[in-house]
């Protein structure tokens, strides 16, 4: 008793465009998205300070970040030399000090720090 074998197969250039179409396919399907690049946050206002920045006033509003009582608002900066910010970022120092009222904190005094990076 003799087994039938198969014969080899030779991809067809049909099969080969629709593999190349389906890897194709699968790496733009399952590849990781691209991280959009955040917006441009300097000189804005915000409800709470992202990673990054730093901020150089703080406000105490009504009905703007707790839509039912007050909350703090924060002035947003890109940390950069020569600047006076509320809180020293990663990767800055600062060479002078100054307590105001009012600025960094809306209810009291509070110290703002000149930066240096």
């Amino acid at each position: 008793m003799r087994l039938r074998t198969r014969p080899h197969l030779r991809p067809t250039a049909a099969a080969s465009s629709a593999l190349c179409a389906l890897v194709a396919l699968c790496t733009v399907w399952f590849a990781p998205a691209a991280q959009a690049k955040p917006a441009n946050l300097d000189n804005s206002w915000a409800c709470s300070v992202p990673p990054g920045y730093t901020y150089d006033r703080v406000a105490n509003q009504l009905g703007v970040c707790n839509p039912s009582g007050f909350a703090y608002s924060y002035h947003l900066r890109a940390p950069q030399n020569n600047i006076w910010a509320c809180s020293v970022p990663p990767g800055f120092t600062f060479d002078q000090t100054r307590n105001q009222l009012g600025v960094c904190n809306p209810s009291g005094f509070a110290y703002s720090y000149h930066l240096r990076g």
